[in-house]
């Protein structure tokens, strides 16, 4: 197919084509970057202003995140901007469990 051959509705058509596929693609990647974090992960991230402010994941959106910090919500946090992830804190094994294990 050549694109000199295509009429201008066709040409039209295909460029609608062409801008869903690439917006259908840049979904995937946000949110195969956004399936790393989960609820209650701390975070740093940029502000867009130089800061880096520090908080927890307290929502995961389709393409953000929604971070709890001391000073507020901060809400639309894209995944490029965080500087720094730390994965939620693991529970610890009780201790009668240990001592079980011990014996």
């Amino acid at each position: 197919m050549e694109l000199t051959d295509l009429s201008y509705e066709q040409l039209f058509e295909l460029h609608e084509q062409v801008v869903m596929r690439l917006r259908y693609l840049a979904d995937l990647r946000a949110r195969a970057v956004l399936d790393r974090y989960q609820v209650g992960d701390r975070i740093r991230f940029d502000d867009g202003r130089g800061r880096v402010v520090a908080g927890r994941v307290a929502r995961i959106n389709r393409k953000s995140l929604t971070v709890e910090t001391p000073k507020g919500r901060w809400s639309g946090i894209p995944p490029y901007a965080v500087t720094e992830h730390v994965a939620k804190d693991k529970p610890c094994k009780p201790l009668e469990s240990i001592l079980r294990h011990a014996r």
